[in-house]
């Protein structure tokens, strides 16, 4: 009774986020609907409310209530990381979806800003092979496994990304994908190498 309305909202948050571990949905939701209420009157507290809204309704395979949950605010609008995370997560289990160029355009950007998120690498990966771009999709799962460190696990995407590009089934784009697939193989065995000389 004597806590404040932030360690109240944060107690409810984190019964919400037990019971979706425990898979209990409905009283997850419960605590969830109670969350939004104790958030309601302020910006930051309600978009956690709302980012943990939409792992709920994701681990129910709500995908497209995902959606509209973390929609931006105009058409034209961009996600922040956790949204944009939040939502390709989605877009995932929605194959064909009209946001799916968009969250692979601000995906790009993401990487490109951020080369090391490993997160935002897998998930653009995903959304690449949902599309049919299977050599951008191998490259873009071997940067991932760069970035967490697994160089076999990297070379081995990398090597599959160049079997698609002999294959010579290109797509538009594909030769660059292709260039840097095979500079990426080079410095992994070279890493590779080196690695083994200190042992």
């Amino acid at each position: 009774a004597q806590a404040t309305p932030a360690q109240q909202a944060g107690n409810v948050y984190a019964a919400t986020l037990a019971h979706l571990l425990l898979r209990e949905p409905a009283e997850a939701q419960r605590q969830w609907r109670a969350l939004q209420a104790l958030t309601a009157e302020q910006a930051l507290p309600a978009r956690m409310a709302r980012l943990l809204g939409a792992e709920l309704l994701a681990a129910q395979n709500q995908h497209a209530q995902v959606l509209q949950m973390l929609a931006p605010a105009s058409p034209q609008g961009r996600w922040a990381r956790p949204e944009l995370m939040a939502v390709a997560q989605s877009l995932v289990h929605l194959p064909g979806h009209l946001a799916t160029a968009s969250v692979t355009q601000q995906l790009r950007q993401q990487v490109q800003s951020s080369p090391q998120d490993a997160q935002a690498w897998r998930l653009l990966g995903s959304l690449l092979l949902a599309q049919g771009q299977k050599l951008a999709s191998l490259r873009a799962e071997g940067e991932a496994q760069l970035v967490r460190m697994d160089l076999q696990g990297a070379l081995y995407r990398f090597r599959a990304a160049q079997d698609v590009a002999r294959s010579g089934q290109l797509k538009p784009g594909d030769h660059i994908e292709a260039s840097i697939v095979d500079t990426r193989v080079r410095q992994i065995q070279e890493q590779l190498r080196e690695l083994q000389k200190e042992r």
